[in-house]
């Protein structure tokens, strides 16, 4: 897939401290918090094309992502080939086929992503069937409702009584976390079930051939 060439300063993605994989080119700079690089390289004496990613700040959790993936090992996730898991400070993964659906479609004026949002909800639906072995939720400040002082310096006063009638938490679920457009990947291909990667991951519904749900960006 198509990445930007280099937008800001990072990190030399060189120098990191690999263990099994060796950069050997940087291919692209894809849009992300963190600093991610599209690269060719080795694993295992083996060529391959990779995503390293490296935090730029403590809260990237590096570290509990390619925990999860490990469990995660089916054929729609990227798998881990190297990182520093202890720290979290940097992850490389194997690159996945797809692309992102504004680069397969362009821009659909004509609503020509509608077709692909069964898919798209599915993938989700499928994430949060699955039962990994993860830590609860880092608490976030968005987690919260904003205070009266907040929403009055935004003129949304009258949604107070909305923030006040919070939920009552109910079963504890997996999450993807950050599950949008840019972090899904599609085939060009449509329609067609793919039962090895279905039973890979204990799913009795089949799930469309384009869609490869991954989150490689962030």
């Amino acid at each position: 897939m198509p990445h930007p060439e280099r937008w800001r300063d990072t990190c030399d993605p060189f120098a990191l401290p690999y263990r099994t994989f060796r950069p050997t080119e940087i291919l692209g700079y894809p849009h992300a918090g963190n600093d991610v690089f599209h690269a060719r390289g080795c694993y295992l004496g083996a060529p391959v094309t990779a995503y390293i990613k490296v935090a730029r700040q403590r809260s990237a959790d590096l570290g509990n992502e390619m925990r999860l993936l490990r469990q995660l090992n089916a054929p729609c996730f990227p798998t881990v080939l190297d990182g520093d898991e202890e720290r979290g400070s940097f992850s490389v993964t194997a690159e996945l086929p797809g692309n992102r659906l504004s680069v397969i479609l362009g821009e659909h004026h004509a609503s020509t992503a509608l077709p692909y949002m069964e898919a798209y909800g599915e993938a989700l639906a499928m994430i949060h069937r699955m039962r990994p072995v993860a830590a609860p939720q880092k608490e976030r400040r968005f987690h919260h409702p904003p205070s009266e002082e907040q929403l009055a310096a935004l003129g949304r006063t009258r949604l107070a009584t909305f923030f006040a009638d919070r939920p009552r938490g109910g079963r504890t679920v997996f999450c993807h976390g950050d599950f949008h457009y840019a972090n899904v990947l599609w085939t060009a291909q449509r329609g067609q079930p793919i039962p090895t990667r279905v039973a890979a991951q204990k799913i009795h519904r089949k799930l469309p051939k384009r869609c490869v749900p991954v989150d490689i960006f962030a």
